[in-house]
């Protein structure tokens, strides 16, 4: 008799996400993917995953030189990745510097990829292009941090540029104030950073009641008949996102 595979939903996330929000993770049934940092970055984002890590079509993009230093990490994904999609990494290295710290940090919203393309991995985009993704130039090197993707059809951010942008191209966008996201020693981190998006829900690295823009982002996630879950009750906190996933066991 055959079973079938086993499923359970993966979230993947950087070392500085908190014992208390990866418990609370593991109690609403995903397994944490927990990977180390990568001292290439800058200092504050050397764990973000919004920077060590890109999803794109049926694959998984990292760095090179990256995979010797979280290879127990990959080793953990590789046997957990669902079937048909791949590891893949890439040559190029990153900077200490922006933008150039920001070679992977492109935000996929159906088949775009918004990036700052004079800036970002010329070997993921070329990538990209050939699974017939377009490629939408923007001026913000951060555009995955920067923005929460509710769907493919509706986003949060604090950027006007991106949201222009983002209207352009026929994507509700909701606004909202700078702030209220913990980024250290920056001012602030951005509405991306701090959470992540899986099965109708939208996961908050912190307690999202905190933050100035409260009532715009509890409409927007509201409007897009989805529930909100706060993984701890601290301040948000820019902790580079959280990638979901279903994977198998």
């Amino acid at each position: 008799m055959h079973f079938g595979e086993r499923k359970r939903a993966l979230a993947i996330v950087g070392e500085g996400f908190s014992a208390e929000a990866k418990r609370h993770l593991e109690l609403e049934g995903f397994v944490p993917i927990v990977f180390p940092k990568y001292s290439r970055l800058p200092q504050p984002m050397e764990n973000h995953i919004d920077m060590l890590l890109l999803r794109l079509s049926n694959r998984i993009v990292s760095f090179g030189d990256y995979c010797d230093i979280a290879a127990y990490a990959f080793t953990d994904l590789c046997d957990m990745l669902p079937q048909g999609t791949k590891l893949h990494f890439v040559d190029e290295v990153p900077s200490g510097e922006y933008p150039l710290d920001a070679l992977l940090n492109m935000l996929v919203i159906g088949k775009r990829i918004y990036t700052k393309s004079d800036t970002a991995s010329p070997s993921t985009i070329a990538l990209g292009m050939s699974e017939g993704y377009e490629i939408r130039h923007v001026k913000q090197g951060y555009p995955a941090c920067t923005v929460l993707k509710l769907s493919d059809e509706a986003v949060i951010t604090a950027d006007r540029g991106l949201a222009k942008i983002f209207a352009e191209d026929g994507i509700r966008v909701t606004l909202i104030e700078d702030g209220g996201i913990d980024l250290p020693p920056y001012p602030y981190g951005f509405i991306g950073g701090c959470a992540g998006v899986y099965g109708g829900k939208v996961y908050f690295n912190g307690d999202v009641s905190l933050h100035p823009s409260l009532e715009l982002i509890i409409d927007a996630i509201e409007r897009e008949g989805m529930e909100i879950v706060c993984l701890s009750k601290d301040r948000l906190r820019d902790i580079g996102g959280i990638i979901f996933m279903e994977g198998r066991l």
